[in-house]
């Protein structure tokens, strides 16, 4: 009788498949890894909830993702860690109401994230304005917004 040898990626995709049923609404990922590779846990993510359709209500992600996100929860995102942050983000976040970043990012960044609900935003890394044309009233919902640490980028402060 033929045994079918699993891989270390297959054998990680058949555990998540068995953690994550079709009624999982909240997943935290912490990475240990120090490599900086991991996509391959966004990969498993995005074909387990499509396959069970769950209904994914919060998501947390502490690595460094290199790959665009392609499922998007439906209330709260919290991404640490990870200097590629923005360009991963999908361009519409349609429901998602809470948005964690503990990144450094430039304010224009903001720019890239369209959420007509979005209610709550944390900025956790540092902060750089560097450019004036930043609108916040396109956040038309937004009720709260945390910024921990800011600078101001020496070619802003000769515009000021």
């Amino acid at each position: 009788m033929a045994t079918k040898s699993m891989t270390g990626a297959s054998r990680m995709e058949a555990l998540y498949e068995l953690l994550i049923t079709s009624e999982t609404t909240h997943i935290d990922f912490e990475s240990g890894s120090e490599w900086g590779d991991d996509d391959w846990f966004l990969e498993i993510l995005a074909d387990i909830v499509s396959k069970k359709r769950s209904n994914l209500k919060q998501l947390s992600l502490d690595g460094e993702f290199r790959d665009r996100l392609t499922i998007c929860p439906s209330i709260s995102l919290r991404l640490r860690r990870n200097s590629f942050i923005l360009p991963l983000l999908p361009e519409f976040l349609p429901t998602l109401k809470v948005l964690h970043l503990k990144v450094n990012l430039k304010l224009s960044q903001l720019s890239k994230i369209d959420s007509i609900s979005l209610r709550q935003l944390y900025l956790n890394g540092t902060v750089y304005i560097c450019d004036a044309d930043v609108d916040f009233k396109r956040f038309v919902n937004l009720e709260f917004l945390y910024i921990k640490h800011f600078d101001v980028c020496e070619a802003f402060k000769e515009m000021l």
